[in-house]
């Protein structure tokens, strides 16, 4: 009976263990643990064309840029070029910038020159040119450009 007592005393004293998950004994192997493969996902039933489709470009095209726009005509720039107007009409703006100032952390152009040309590519550079000009600054550029493409255009 004294031994039945130190059990159940034994037993009383000792708090209930929590169950443990059954765990595979790792094997040292050398080898990296492999992780359980993922069920496979059913595949999708794709329906058969009725006629071949032509096979797709593995390189998609590059979307096409859309072009800055200043008063309904293209306004584009390399370097220290602007070119106003569209090469398909008969007359387009080319400005210069020939000087430049700092002004903070931007640099601003001072001087520019304007051109009226024909857009001709039979023509030399100088017989193409009609008008031209030097500006103080892009804002008053900009302004004399715009009305001598209209007036151009327009024919007057």
């Amino acid at each position: 009976m004294a031994t039945e007592k130190t059990e159940k005393t034994a037993k009383a004293a000792k708090p209930a263990a929590k169950p443990v998950k059954a765990e595979k004994p790792a094997v040292k192997t050398g080898k990296p643990a492999e992780k359980p493969a993922a069920k496979p996902e059913p595949a999708a039933v794709k329906p058969e064309p009725a006629a071949a489709k032509p096979a797709k470009p593995a390189v998609k095209p590059a979307k096409k840029k859309k072009d800055l726009m200043y008063k309904g005509h293209p306004l584009m720039r390399k370097d220290n070029l602007i070119y106003y107007g569209s090469m398909a009409q008969k007359y387009i703006i080319m400005m210069q910038v020939l000087e430049t100032a700092q002004k903070s952390d931007i640099e601003l152009a001072t001087k520019v020159s304007v051109q009226l040309q024909l857009t001709d590519p039979d023509l030399k550079s100088k017989d193409r040119v009609v008008k031209k000009a030097e500006k103080a600054g892009l804002y008053n550029a900009m302004d004399v450009a715009s009305v001598w493409l209209e007036r151009a255009l327009a024919g007057k």
